[in-house]
């Protein structure tokens, strides 16, 4: 009952971000998705069959749609434990330092500048 209840949620998703998409795609927006960094300690308790789907979607958007940019940043190594608050909360310095890196990632993969 718990693996049905978790599909439908996902699908219910999945259609609910196909119409943010399409929005989108009509008024010419890029929409950006973004996984954002966790400790090891957080990312190597998720549930991988849940992971892996969201991960595949993200990407399969992102390779389906021109206005549509996917960044994971879950597992990035450049932030250690002074980045955190908690296991999946970047501290304040964390934060700044995240931002910075999202905007060049940003910057790089879209050719704008910020």
């Amino acid at each position: 009952h718990l693996e049905t209840c978790h599909r439908n949620m996902i699908r219910r998703w999945v259609l609910s971000l196909h119409k943010i998409i399409q929005f989108c795609e009509d008024k010419q927006i890029q929409l950006i998705l973004v996984t954002t960094p966790t400790w090891h300690s957080y990312y190597e308790h998720l549930d991988k069959h849940q992971l892996d789907q969201l991960l595949s979607t993200a990407k399969e958007l992102d390779n389906n749609h021109e206005n549509v940019f996917y960044f994971n940043f879950l597992k990035d190594d450049r932030f250690n434990d002074n980045d955190f608050k908690d296991g999946d909360h970047l501290s304040e310095d964390g934060a700044e330092k995240f931002t910075k890196i999202l905007k060049d990632s940003i910057k790089h993969k879209l050719d704008i500048e910020l």
